[in-house]
C-alpha cells in the first residue's frame, strides 16, 4: 500500500522479505518505484472554442498517472458544466444565440482531493452572434530556432472568411500561414543566414479589428575568433581576442588545455593568461572555443618563447611552481616558474644583479645570495624547508651553493664528513651564526667566496667562550675557503676569549689550508685573522696547520694579542701565509702571529716557515710587537725564510730584540726565490710549493708574492 506522493521529486523505497525461522536462509527484495503525480492538458488544446449553438464536447486531453476516477472538474460559470467520464473531459456548454450576442468564457479546473496542490486549467470560449476574431493573450509574437518549424495558435472565431497579409516578406521565401478549422499554423523554413529575420503577419475579416502578429527567426549560430594565435613573451601576462558570435555566452565555451595557460570568458571577447615560463624551451597551449549549436569549433594556438639568457634553478621538492623573485639592494622584482621535473630559468635583467630570494606561494622566503651570471641554482625543499642535498653518488658530501644551505649550520646527518662548496656566496643582511662547539668533520670551500660574513659574538667569557667567523673549535679541517668581506665584533674585557676571522681555536689534528680572510676584526683582546690560537697536540708541532692562508682585513684590539694570521700559538705550524691587514693592539701583537708560545713549562712548540706581512702593526709596547709578535717562552722554529715590509712593524718581537736570521725586512738583497726547500717553491700548494709567483723588488716598487690559489 502506498500513500500519495505530494513531494517534489519521484520516490523510491525497498520491501525484504525474510524467513524470521532460518536467518541465514536467502531473502526475497521488493523495490518500489513512485512517481510524481503528472495532470496535463495536452499541447494547443488549453484552449477551447465553442460555437453559440452550445451544446455536448467529448475531449481527450487529459494526461495523467492519476486514476481518472480521482479526477474532479470545476467550472467557473454556470452555462458551463464539465465532467470526467471513461478517461474523457464531457464539456456541456448552453446555447448563446441572439441578436449580436458576444461571446463569453470559463475557466475549467482539473484536481484531485488526494493531490493538493496538483491541477491543469482549461479555457473554454464560446462564442456569440456578434464577429470575432481573437487569439490567446500573449501568442501574437511566436519565435522560431534557425531550424525553422511550425507553430499552431488557436484563433476565437465565428468568421469564416479571413484575410492573411506578410508586411515585409513574400510568403514564399521563408514564412507561410494557413487557417484551418480555427487554428492559424506558422510555418518557418531554416534560416542560413546570420542575422535575424522577421515579418508581421495581419489577419483580417469584416467588422472586427484586424489581428496582428510578429514572427521573428533566430539567425544560423555563428561563432568567429579575430585571432587564431596568440603569443607571449617568457613573463607571461594577458591578451584580449575579440569573439564575433550570436550564440548566447553561456552556450559557448572556450577551454585551454594547458595548466600554464588560462582564459576567462566574456560575451565578445576571451581574456587569455599565460604564466611565467620555466624558459626552457618553447611551450605551446591550445584553447578550444564550442558550441552545440556550431558543427566544428575554433581553435586559438597560443604559444610562448623559452628564455634565451638566464640563471638556470632546479629544485626538488617545488615543481610546476611559480615563485617571487627579489633582488638585493634593488627594487627589480621578477617571477621564476619551474617544470615537472622542478627545473626553470631566471630571465636575466641584464645588470647580474645579486638574487636575493625566491618565495612560493604558502612558503617563506628562500634567500639565495648569488649573483645572476653565477651559475645553476640548486636547493631541494620538504614542505617549504630547505634540505641537505649531496653530492651524486656521494652521500657523504654535502653541498652549499646559496645562503639558506649556509645558514643550516652544517647540521647534515652523522654520515656526512664533508661541506662542499658550489659557488660564491652573499648574506647580504641575513645574520649568521657561526658554529659554538667543536667542529671535527671537512669544509671544502673549492676557492669559492662568502660576501658579507657580519657576526656580532657579543661578549665573551670564561675559557670556552672560544669564537670563529665560521667555528669555535676546530679539529677538522677547513680548506679553500675565502671569507671577501664583513665585519666581526665582540668584547669580554682584556682577557676575552680566542677569536678568529674563520676559527677561534685550532685544535689537535686540526688544519686551515688556502683560505683568506678580508673581514674586519674589532674587538677587546686575543684575535686572528685566520685563526684566534693554534692550540695542537701537546708535545707536537706539525699535526696542527695553518697552510697557505692570507689575511686581508684589519685587527683592532683595545687589549693584547693580535696578529693577522694567528693571535696566540702553544703547538703547531703556520706555513706559507701572508697578511696585508693592519693590526692594532696594546701588546703581543704580530703582522702574522701575536703571541708565540706562552708557557716554558708546557714545553710549547710553534714552527713559521715562508711567512710575510706588510700590514702596518701598532702597539704600545714596541719590545712584543713585529711581524712575528712576541715570543719569550717555549720553543719557536723560524724556518723557510719570512719577511716583512720595512717601516711598517714596530718592534723586533722578541725578549732579546731579535727575530734571528731566518726573518728579514724586504729589499733587493732579502727576497724569496723558488725553492720548494725553504717551502717558497711555485706549484700547486703541495710538497713546498705553495706559491703562484714569488713576487720581485722591482726598484723599491715591490710586487709582493702570491699564493697558489691566487
Amino acid at each position: 500500500t502506498v500513500e500519495a506522493n505530494t513531494g517534489q521529486t519521484a520516490r523510491n523505497a525497498t520491501v525484504t522479505i525474510k524467513d524470521t525461522q532460518r536467518p541465514t536462509a536467502p531473502q526475497a527484495i521488493v523495490s518500489v518505484t513512485q512517481e510524481l503525480p503528472t495532470l496535463t492538458i495536452a499541447e494547443n488544446e488549453n484552449t477551447q472554442n465553442i460555437e453559440a449553438v452550445g451544446g455536448k464536447v467529448s475531449l481527450s486531453i487529459i494526461t495523467t498517472n492519476i486514476p481518472f476516477g480521482e479526477l474532479s472538474v470545476v467550472s467557473t460559470d454556470g452555462w458551463c458544466n464539465a465532467a470526467i467520464e471513461n478517461g474523457k473531459l464531457e464539456i456541456t456548454v448552453q446555447s448563446n444565440t441572439g441578436d449580436d450576442t458576444p461571446e463569453r468564457q470559463t475557466e475549467l479546473t482539473i484536481s484531485s482531493v488526494k493531490l493538493p496542490g496538483i491541477e491543469a486549467k482549461l479555457t473554454v470560449i464560446q462564442l456569440g452572434t456578434k464577429p470575432v476574431l481573437q487569439i490567446p493573450v500573449g501568442s501574437d509574437a511566436p519565435s522560431f530556432g534557425y531550424q525553422g518549424g511550425s507553430q499552431i495558435i488557436a484563433l476565437t472565431t465565428n468568421i469564416l472568411d479571413i484575410g492573411i497579409v506578410y508586411d515585409n516578406q513574400p510568403s514564399s521565401i521563408w514564412c507561410s500561414a494557413i487557417i484551418t478549422n480555427k487554428q492559424l499554423t506558422i510555418t518557418v523554413t531554416p534560416n542560413t543566414g546570420e542575422t535575424e529575420r522577421y515579418v508581421t503577419i495581419t489577419l483580417s475579416a469584416e467588422d472586427v479589428p484586424s489581428v496582428t502578429i510578429t514572427v521573428t527567426q533566430a539567425p544560423v549560430p555563428s561563432l568567429e575568433v579575430t585571432d587564431n594565435t596568440v603569443s607571449f613573451e617568457s613573463t607571461g601576462g594577458n591578451k584580449i581576442v575579440d569573439i564575433t558570435t550570436n550564440i548566447p555566452v553561456n552556450d559557448w565555451s572556450a577551454l585551454s588545455d594547458a595548466t600554464w595557460c588560462h582564459v576567462e570568458q566574456s560575451s565578445d571577447h576571451l581574456t587569455i593568461i599565460a604564466d611565467v615560463t620555466p624558459g626552457l624551451e618553447e611551450r605551446t597551449a591550445t584553447i578550444t572555443v564550442s558550441s552545440t549549436l556550431i558543427p566544428l569549433p575554433k581553435t586559438i594556438t597560443v604559444t610562448q618563447g623559452k628564455i634565451d639568457t638566464g640563471t638556470d634553478f632546479s629544485i626538488t621538492g617545488y615543481e610546476n611552481q611559480i615563485f617571487d623573485v627579489a633582488f638585493y639592494n634593488n627594487a627589480t622584482t621578477s617571477k621564476l616558474a619551474l617544470d615537472a621535473n622542478g627545473n626553470g630559468r631566471l630571465a636575466t635583467t641584464n645588470s647580474n644583479l645579486m638574487i636575493k630570494s625566491i618565495k612560493a606561494a604558502g612558503g617563506s622566503e628562500i634567500f639565495i645570495g648569488r649573483k645572476e651570471a653565477s651559475g645553476d641554482i640548486k636547493l631541494a625543499v620538504n614542505n617549504h624547508a630547505i634540505q641537505w642535498r649531496t653530492k651524486t653518488n656521494d652521500d657523504a658530501t654535502a653541498l652549499i651553493g646559496t645562503v639558506a644551505e649556509f645558514l643550516l649550520r652544517f647540521n647534515a646527518a652523522a654520515s656526512v664528513t664533508t661541506y662542499e662548496f658550489e659557488a660564491d656566496i652573499d648574506l647580504m643582511d641575513q645574520t649568521w651564526a657561526p658554529i659554538t662547539s667543536t667542529f671535527s668533520k671537512t669544509i671544502d670551500g673549492k676557492h669559492y667566496k662568502i660576501y658579507n660574513l657580519n657576526v656580532n659574538l657579543g661578549t665573551l667569557t670564561g675559557s670556552t667562550n672560544n669564537r670563529g667567523g665560521i667555528v669555535a673549535t676546530l679539529s677538522g679541517v677547513i680548506r679553500n675557503l675565502h671569507i671577501a668581506s664583513g665585519e666581526i665584533t665582540y668584547s669580554g674585557g682584556l682577557n676575552g676569549r680566542f677569536v678568529g676571522g674563520l676559527v677561534g681555536v685550532l685544535s689537535s689534528n686540526g688544519k686551515i689550508i688556502g683560505c683568506s680572510n678580508a673581514a674586519n676584526i674589532t674587538g677587546d683582546a686575543f684575535a686572528g685573522g685566520i685563526c684566534g690560537q693554534l692550540n695542537g697536540t701537546a708535545d707536537t708541532v706539525d699535526e696542527t696547520q695553518i697552510i697557505g692562508c692570507a689575511n686581508y682585513g684589519n685587527i683592532t684590539l683595545t687589549g693584547e694579542r693580535g696578529g693577522g694570521v694567528v693571535s696566540t700559538t702553544t703547538f703547531g705550524t703556520v706555513t706559507a701565509c701572508y697578511n696585508t691587514g693592519n693590526v692594532t693592539a696594546i701588546d703581543y701583537l704580530g703582522g702574522v702571529g701575536g703571541r708565540l708560545g706562552t708557557s716554558n713549562s708546557s714545553n710549547h712548540a710553534s714552527k713559521f716557515s715562508a711567512c710575510y706581512n706588510v700590514g702596518t702593526v701598532t702597539g704600545t709596547t714596541l719590545s712584543r710587537t713585529g711581524a712575528l709578535g712576541y715570543h719569550s717562552m717555549g720553543t719557536l722554529t723560524l724556518d723557510g725564510y719570512s719577511y716583512y715590509k720595512e717601516g711598517c712593524t714596530n718592534g723586533t718581537g722578541t725578549a732579546s730584540g731579535s727575530l734571528n736570521n731566518n726573518v728579514f725586512a724586504f729589499s733587493d738583497i732579502n727576497w724569496p726565490t723558488n725553492d720548494d726547500s725553504k717551502n717558497w717553491g711555485i706549484g700547486d700548494g703541495t710538497n713546498g710549493n705553495y706559491w703562484s709567483s714569488v713576487g720581485s723588488w722591482n726598484e723599491e716598487t715591490p710586487t709582493y708574492p702570491k699564493l697558489y690559489w691566487e
